[in-house]
């Protein structure tokens, strides 16, 4: 045990030093001790941790063919997941039920590309995929020490500590992993890829290092360029980022203050967090205006569509008011599996709210709606506009009783009819009205010859 702490010791000092793949190359040869250290601390914890899971009554979305256009793409119609970004997306100490100095990447609960068990028991997009169509290839399982590439990983590309310049090189290796797969049609499968990434420029915003909207969008615009130009049959689910300066709510113990004044110095500095705060919203609004300006609609078989729902996400609280820290991990910045859950169901919702009506927060619990069988597509920029398609969701925890349909339907029929006769009878009377001889006036001045 004392070798682990050592070894602890010294990645958390390589890291600092920023020596940090190089360092982690020989790190397997610990794993199986620290792993089982983890394992032994308690297994209570974990349980809890890895039961975070949801419940899915929707029917079946699969097309009756292939679609060619991604306007017109259902759920059952994915073949392939992928996901880039960083920490936040490989579930970096997700499911850690204590903190250490450097604790391990938790793949298979990542809200954007994890897969692990199954929907029942962990949330997470890929699962709800699975769904639909079971032999879905590309989601990440089980968890594992951080800058390594296990086969577990899959089509999970993101990396700790990444910023959004690193998301050009990330866009690269998926693309050849795609290429190189056996199991992978390139050009008539059809890929949903998230991206999400944030997180790390805006706590490095104090230096100003690749921190400016502009550099910060120009980085993503050309990450999509290389998906547009090089992936067919792709829709590129691309999250807003999450707003760093919601996390001194979290502050209090001794922990969660040394771990944010490393990680995300810039909150403690004067006006720090007001600063990342209008700098998350400029980050926001630049990448979102940028995808919604139709820059990536020229292809039917192509499209990115940006998800705003942690623009106005807020740490959830207890009903004395008090933060609900259960949503973060025990090292208070990363989310826990509970809160890549609750990322997971608001982004699925938002697939299948239109472009322009998406909502801008998530709201803990809340359910998963399956797509309308009048509009059973996942929204773009282009289907939303479309005129003509009947939009909409419905509940998934809300079954419609057949004999309420059928009293709706002979409501409305009624109602029709009802106001047909209600037309016809005022018409009688006016004609009969309009026939009978006019009334003169006592004085006889409306008397015509």
């Amino acid at each position: 045990m004392a070798s682990l702490w050592l070894w602890i010791l010294m990645s958390a000092i390589s890291i600092v030093n920023g020596d940090i793949e190089d360092d982690f190359r020989g790190l397997y040869e610990v794993y199986d001790d620290y792993h089982l250290f983890l394992g032994h601390v308690s297994e209570t914890t974990r349980d809890d941790i890895e039961s975070v899971g949801m419940e899915f009554n929707c029917h079946s979305s699969v097309s009756p063919e292939k679609p060619t256009s991604v306007h017109k793409l259902r759920p059952g119609d994915i073949n392939v997941v992928a996901g880039i970004g960083d920490s936040l997306s490989t579930a970096y100490a997700a499911g850690a039920p204590i903190f250490l100095p450097v604790m391990l990447n938790y793949w298979g609960v990542s809200a954007s590309i994890g897969g692990d068990k199954s929907l029942s028991s962990v949330g997470t997009l890929p699962n709800i995929l699975r769904k639909y169509n079971p032999d879905i290839l590309g989601y990440s399982t089980g968890e594992g020490i951080v800058f390594t590439q296990p086969k577990s990983k899959s089509f999970n590309h993101a990396v700790v500590g990444a910023k959004a310049k690193g998301l050009p090189k990330q866009a690269r290796k998926l693309i050849d992993d795609l290429r190189a797969h056996s199991d992978v049609d390139m050009e008539n499968d059809w890929k949903f890829i998230t991206l999400f990434i944030g997180g790390n420029d805006l706590c490095s915003g104090c230096s100003k290092e690749t921190s400016e909207p502009q550099e910060y969008l120009a980085f993503i615009d050309e990450t999509l360029r290389i998906f547009h130009d090089e992936v067919p049959r792709a829709i590129v689910n691309l999250v807003g980022v999450l707003n760093a300066y919601i996390l001194p709510e979290l502050d209090g113990s001794l922990k969660c203050n040394l771990v944010h004044s490393i990680v995300c110095s810039c909150l403690h500095k004067d006006g720090g967090k007001e600063a990342i705060y209008e700098r998350a919203k400029e980050y926001q609004r630049v990448v979102q205006e940028h995808i919604e300006s139709g820059k990536f609609d020229d292809k039917d078989d192509f499209t990115v569509v940006y998800q705003p729902f942690f623009h106005e996400t807020n740490i959830p609280k207890h009903a004395d008011g008090s933060p609900d820290s259960s949503y973060f991990a025990s090292d208070c910045f990363h989310l826990s599996q509970k809160g890549q859950a609750a990322q997971a169901t608001a982004n699925w919702n938002g697939l299948f709210e239109p472009v322009g009506s998406k909502r801008l927060e998530w709201v803990p619990g809340e359910k998963l709606n399956c797509p309308s069988e009048e509009f059973p597509y996942i929204y773009t920029n282009v289907n939303s506009k479309s005129d003509g398609l009947q939009h909409g969701y419905y509940q998934s925890d809300v079954n419609e009783n057949p004999n309420q349909k059928l009293s709706k339907q002979t409501f409305i029929i009624v109602g029709v009819i009802g106001g047909v006769m209600l037309v016809i009878i005022i018409a009688a009377i006016v004609v009969r009205i309009s026939k009978k001889p006019n009334r003169l006036s006592l004085n006889g001045s409306y008397q015509r010859l």
